[in-house]
């Protein structure tokens, strides 16, 4: 049997794995960003209560949510809505760097309000992750005034993504991982609705309907419910630090399987991420090795 903390690392390299894997059917479909996020949320709440139900557990939907775990689908869904406008307002290095600053803000967060310990190490390799996403964006930044409302949502964006880590952290220990997965799932598809609805599309969904499916159960059902587990397991720190593993595999998916331009950019970027990764992982074997 795995231990908690064990188990946690463990569903946190699954997690960025599976919703690492975004891209690829991103780029097989032409579906518009919102629709894409509404089916990722509304699908994952579809399979999480299949779920539920073949394992004759219905009941344990009667508990309703409590204002933590719907506070986690607030963020759930403005930290995707926040990153679209982001890639449409700014540069897509700016989005996805000011995107991950939100492990950062969940680690400082849950340091000062849940008292959680924030060591040398952590802090270490905290930055060598965000050096590593640096890397991989090739440090390609340009501020200019026509920016000014994209920056405002890329750290609102990473401000929420944040706010995913730390609430999810708070939330009570009663409340078993298939009820919140399920009820952030069915929220946040409510709050992206309307949006979903905007640019909506029959045709559209017709004939992208398969890839939908596939990537709901992928990227949402397995991907964000391992997340909410890792989350619960581990500290923010820790699960803000493997939490940039999500870029490494969507980089290396891209390289192996649209044969994207591998560089030593991405290289760099890649090894630093995997080493801060690595540091979390063994950090009390290091601490023993230096004390």
């Amino acid at each position: 049997m795995l231990s908690s903390k064990t188990k946690g690392y463990v569903d946190a390299v699954f997690a960025t794995m599976f919703m690492g894997s975004l891209g690829i059917f991103v780029k097989f479909m032409s579906v518009s960003p919102s629709v894409i996020t509404f089916f990722r949320l509304f699908l994952s709440a579809v399979f999480m209560f299949i779920f539920i139900m073949l394992r004759k557990r219905i009941h344990i939907l009667k508990l309703k949510p409590t204002k933590r775990v719907v506070l986690s689908s607030i963020a759930l869904t403005s930290s995707i809505i926040f990153y679209i406008i982001a890639i449409q307002k700014t540069s897509m290095s700016n989005a996805v760097f000011l995107l991950y600053l939100g492990p950062v803000f969940a680690s400082l967060a849950a340091f000062v309000f849940l008292k959680e310990s924030l060591k040398g190490i952590d802090i270490f390799s905290l930055s060598i992750s965000i050096l590593g996403i640096l890397f991989m964006l090739k440090f390609n930044f340009h501020f200019q005034s026509s920016d000014a409302f994209g920056m405002i949502c890329g750290i609102l964006s990473g401000l929420s993504y944040g706010m995913i880590i730390f609430s999810n952290r708070m939330i009570e220990e009663h409340i078993e991982l298939d009820v919140r997965s399920f009820y952030q799932f069915i929220i946040g598809s409510v709050l992206i609705m309307p949006a979903a609805l905007n640019d909506y599309s029959f045709v559209m969904i017709k004939n992208n309907i398969v890839l939908l499916i596939l990537m709901a159960f992928v990227c949402g059902f397995l991907g964000i419910t391992l997340m909410f587990d890792a989350i619960k397991r581990l500290s923010a720190v820790e699960y803000g630090v493997l939490s940039y593993l999500e870029m490494f595999f969507a980089t290396t998916f891209g390289v192996v399987i649209f044969s994207e331009n591998m560089d030593m950019f991405k290289v760099a970027g890649g090894l630093l991420i995997l080493v801060s990764g690595m540091l979390q992982v063994f950090k009390n074997k290091i601490e023993r090795i230096f004390a």
